[in-house]
């Protein structure tokens, strides 16, 4: 029973920061400066990228109860205050700091929701963590969206702060206490096995190239459905709704010898997605598109968690999820600076080379694993 109020916690905590940001996404396009919405994509991204090692060393040297806890207070105190205090500037440092404690107190709230569920139902309770990502990305927009319209950006800032609050008091009663680690471990978490070392640049490569269509892929879908801003918010829905499906499906307990073969699957699948989308300009082939393209991105997401749960050592596996967070956070600021329709490349040209780059990083990878002669799991 604690372990899914814990996971109804992060489910609303989630929604909680999904409508925030886009609240404030909202008050950015509003703006008369053309780089507000920009700024509060970086708020939440740069910060947590440039600080996941140090913040990944702490995970694996404090308390994990009370530093999660700790996280959360500071993350609601933090929004709360930007919701009272309208002002856009303090509202961006508000993502910056919810950021960068969302990525310590991930790290350490990852070992606590496994340590709750134990070993029995690891694969099954991170199937339904990243299955709340996915149901926050389809909840989140559209309650957003409605509360924005009636009162603005302050209540749903204000509500952020209050679902901080909520899985704090869940987290109390639910979590049970962790010890520390005794002992540092050695070399970077996210390459000591030889499987790590193969899966860990692939999947940032794919990264890379499937975050590429974030900016080209906006103009692109608004040039496609001639500005349908209706259709627009169904067809980005598409996505969480394969995603979805993608994360309960890959934590069922009998994929658990397929990891490996299963993160690199979804990686193409992710990236084939994209690539339909680009080729085909057609809104109900690129929501079918989308649907595949969620679905290997729900199993990656999954097989990431479960990865690093049992490839990376307890004493350091809150290094390596803050560290896999910074990874995934620099190669998508990277890919959406280098994505975005600068000059005469079209936003269509853009979206097939971002599925067409990661579909080939995925398919050479397939080929160096199927040619790895060490077992497929191995333990550290």
């Amino acid at each position: 029973m604690g372990v899914v109020l814990l996971l109804v916690g992060l489910i609303v905590s989630r929604v909680g920061d999904n409508v925030a940001v886009f609240g404030l996404v909202l008050d950015a396009a509003h703006r008369p400066e053309p780089w507000a919405v920009a700024l509060v994509y970086l708020a939440g991204m740069l910060p947590p990228a440039l600080l996941a090692k140090w913040l990944g060393r702490q995970a694996d040297r404090l308390d994990p109860r009370r530093t999660w806890l700790a996280c959360l207070v500071v993350q609601a105190a933090t929004f709360t205050l930007a919701g009272v205090v309208n002002d856009f500037p303090l509202r961006v440092l508000a993502v910056a700091v919810g950021a960068t404690m969302g990525t310590l107190g991930g790290s350490v709230g990852f070992k606590l929701l496994n340590a709750t569920a134990g070993e029995d139902r690891v694969s099954w309770v991170n199937g339904v963590a990243t299955a709340s990502n996915s149901l926050s990305n389809i909840i989140g927009p559209a309650l957003g969206g409605l509360v924005y319209a009636v009162a603005g950006s302050t209540p749903l800032l204000l509500g952020d702060g209050l679902s901080f609050l909520v899985l704090a008091g869940i987290a109390v009663a639910t979590t049970p206490p962790v010890p520390r680690p005794r002992r540092k471990g050695p070399g970077d978490p996210l390459v000591l096995t030889p499987l790590l070392r193969l899966l860990a640049p692939v999947m940032a490569a794919i990264i890379l190239g499937v975050c590429l269509e974030g900016v080209a892929g906006i103009f692109y879908l608004r040039e496609v459905l001639h500005g349908n801003d209706i259709a627009y918010g169904l067809l980005l829905a598409c996505w969480p709704v394969g995603s979805l499906a993608g994360a309960l499906l890959t934590g069922r307990r009998r994929f658990a010898a397929h990891r490996p073969l299963l993160l690199l699957l979804g990686g193409l699948t992710c990236a084939l997605g994209i690539l339909l989308a680009g080729a085909i300009p057609f809104a109900p082939a690129i929501a079918a598109a989308f649907v595949l393209g969620g679905l290997g991105n729900g199993t990656v997401s999954t097989t990431v968690r479960l990865l690093i749960h049992e490839q990376v050592p307890e004493t350091q596996q809150g290094q390596a999820w803050a560290r896999w967070s910074g990874v995934a956070n620099a190669c998508s600021l990277v890919a959406y600076f280098a994505g975005t329709p600068w000059g005469e490349l079209p936003p269509q040209a853009i979206v097939i080379i971002s599925g067409a780059f990661p579909t080939a990083v995925a398919v050479v990878g397939l080929i160096l694993f199927a040619r790895r002669r060490t077992p497929v799991l191995s333990t550290p």
